[in-house]
């Protein structure tokens, strides 16, 4: 029961503050806020894109929960999921095969990448008693740099800008739920991993 309350009052002392950051700038917040409600709402459109960039946080956050439900800390959940990512762009790109394999595939190689990822400061905790706070943090920006390294350097598309890879093949992509946008189902696979 003391759940729902709790993130209330979270939520409602999140926005108070950001309220008075936002006024201490010398701007109003009922005018930020009213922005931020309107560029996340008002339109099927931005719905969709809202919904899209909140599908990888509810993922991280399951992950988070997971690990915290153990009683550990786990503050790598960025890294993890750089590496996933990293893992299924991989597999999207180099591995050819129907939609109905490079999918699960894809999908899988996310899954095992983060997840090894996140033995490495299991490991160091259970063989030298290692702070996961302090490795999984600090493996948050070895896993930034690794694949910005790999963007950049071994699987950079030939003639691209820095940073990007080959385009990832149609048949690696989650079915978009609204089109122009990069909603897809991805947001339902997260809703029904969370419920």
């Amino acid at each position: 029961a003391l759940a729902p309350v709790t993130s209330v009052l979270a939520l409602l002392a999140a926005l108070c503050i950001g309220a008075a950051v936002i006024a201490l700038n010398g701007d109003n917040p009922a005018e930020a806020y009213g922005a931020l409600l309107k560029g996340s709402f008002s339109s099927m459109r931005y719905l969709a894109s809202t919904l899209s960039s909140a599908t990888p946080l509810i993922f991280t956050g399951l992950g988070v929960a997971v690990a915290f439900k153990a009683g550990m800390a786990n503050i790598g959940a960025e890294g993890q999921l750089y590496m996933g990512g990293m893992a299924a762009a991989v597999v999207g790109i180099y591995v050819h095969a129907p939609a109905g394999v490079l999918i699960p595939l894809a999908l899988l190689a996310a899954f095992a990448a983060g997840g090894l990822y996140g033995v490495v400061p299991a490991v160091l905790k259970v063989k030298t008693n290692t702070n996961e706070v302090v490795t999984t943090l600090m493996l948050n920006y070895i896993a930034k740099l690794f694949t910005s390294y790999l963007v950049n350097y071994p699987l950079k598309a030939q003639g691209a800008p820095l940073g990007m890879t080959e385009t990832i093949q149609d048949a690696a992509k989650l079915p978009v739920l609204y089109q122009g946008t990069r909603f897809n189902i991805g947001f339902l696979i997260a809703v029904a991993a969370a419920i």
